[in-house]
C-alpha cells in the first residue's frame, strides 16, 4: 500500500478500506477509525504531487535539522542558553521565517502608532 501512496495517492487505500468488511467486532472499530482518519487527511497525501515538485514527505529533513542546526545555533562561541530562554526565541524565529508579514509589535510591547 506504502508503494501505492507514493504512486497513485491515498485513493486506493481508501478504496480498500470501504470494501473490507472485518468479521469481527474490534477490527471493525479498527476500520472505522482508520478510514475516518485518512478521509480527513487525503489532502495531505498528494503524494505523487508533492514527488513530482521534489517536496519532501517524511519528517527526516525536519528532524535532522532539528538534531544539527539548533544545537549549532545556540552553542556558539559565548552563548549561554537556557531551556527557559532558548525556546520562546525559537518559537519566535519560525513564526518570522513562516510568516513574513506577521506583526510582532504587540508582543514586544511597541505600539504600532509610536512604531510608524
Amino acid at each position: 500500500m506504502k508503494k501505492e501512496l507514493l504512486r497513485r495517492g491515498p485513493r486506493t487505500l481508501l478504496a480498500t478500506l470501504r470494501k473490507w468488511e472485518p468479521e469481527r467486532e474490534a477490527a471493525c472499530e479498527v476500520r472505522r477509525v482508520r478510514l475516518a482518519y485518512f478521509q480527513r487527511q487525503q489532502a495531505r497525501m498528494r503524494y505523487p504531487v508533492y514527488l513530482r515538485r521534489g517536496y519532501p514527505i517524511g519528517s527526516g529533513a525536519v528532524e535532522g535539522a532539528c538534531k544539527h542546526v539548533v544545537p549549532d545555533w545556540f552553542d556558539g562561541g559565548g552563548m549561554r542558553w537556557k531551556p527557559t530562554t532558548a525556546d520562546p526565541v525559537m518559537h519566535l524565529r519560525a513564526a518570522i521565517l513562516s510568516q513574513p508579514r506577521l506583526d510582532l509589535r504587540q508582543f514586544a510591547g511597541v505600539s504600532q502608532a509610536a512604531a510608524a
